[in-house]
């Protein structure tokens, strides 16, 4: 899945900032596309994009990864 290898690409590569980065913007087309089980795995990502972006201090990122999980549910 090409979600899975951008993810895979950030997380080879050596910017930590990339790793965050494309889980939210995967967990985003995810809910965009709406498919089965999609809206489950967008909200796997968001979680992972959330606490990447703390451990790298990102804060104004972490915020608005965590207001996108309070507006899933």
């Amino acid at each position: 899945m090409l979600g899975s290898t951008a993810i895979h690409q950030a997380d080879s590569a050596p910017y930590r900032v990339a790793q965050p980065i494309a889980r939210s913007w995967y967990a985003e087309m995810l809910l965009a596309r709406d498919m089965p089980g999609d809206r489950e795995r967008a909200q796997e990502l968001l979680t992972e994009a959330l606490h990447l972006y703390e451990s790298i201090g990102m804060p104004w990122h972490a915020r608005r990864a965590l207001g996108r999980l309070s507006t899933m549910g």
